[in-house]
């Protein structure tokens, strides 16, 4: 069970789906704050709606328990939520032990356009490590962005676990 935060016209689903995650039986909630952007994601996975769920919220007080999900993404979009560090913060708080955390952090000229929403390279990862995540990585990607792909602390496999229906979310 994937969640990915701030999933606009749904291309990481559709990325997801089209690839061995829909063969592995892996289901996908995206939300996002934009009526608009949900619209087009429902559009854009029509044909995957019994694997994507999409929810109409704010990063920054995700609606689920702790620990609900497998894994957490949210690429391209952590600098235009209300929050940064409030929607860091619930990730990790969804996210199960041992679960997987994927984020970008704008860098480059454009970061400077957006004052308070993005991090600095240091501050990124101190961030990040302040959070309980272990096993982090953070490597250049594209032109614009820092990856940062970390596992929650704490035992257990989530891979499969599969214990949380997409209707109790």
């Amino acid at each position: 069970l994937l969640l990915d935060v701030a999933t606009g016209t749904g291309r990481v689903p559709l990325a997801l789906m089209r690839n061995r995650f829909a063969v592995s039986g892996g289901q996908i909630v995206g939300l996002d704050l934009s009526w608009g952007m949900l619209q087009q994601a429902r559009s854009n996975l029509r044909d995957h709606s019994d694997r994507v769920s999409l929810i109409w919220q704010d990063a920054s007080c995700l609606p689920f328990d702790d620990g609900a999900f497998d894994a957490v993404t949210c690429l391209e979009a952590l600098e235009f939520l209300p929050s940064p560090r409030d929607a860091l913060a619930e990730m990790v708080r969804v996210l199960a032990p041992g679960g997987l955390l994927m984020v970008t952090n704008r860098v480059g000229h454009a970061a400077r356009l957006l004052p308070g929403r993005t991090f600095s390279r240091t501050l990124f990862q101190q961030t990040l490590a302040a959070l309980p995540l272990h096993n982090m990585e953070i490597k250049a990607w594209q032109a614009d962005y820092d990856l940062a792909a970390a596992r929650k602390v704490g035992t257990g496999d989530p891979a499969g676990r599969g214990g949380v229906s997409l209707a109790s979310l």
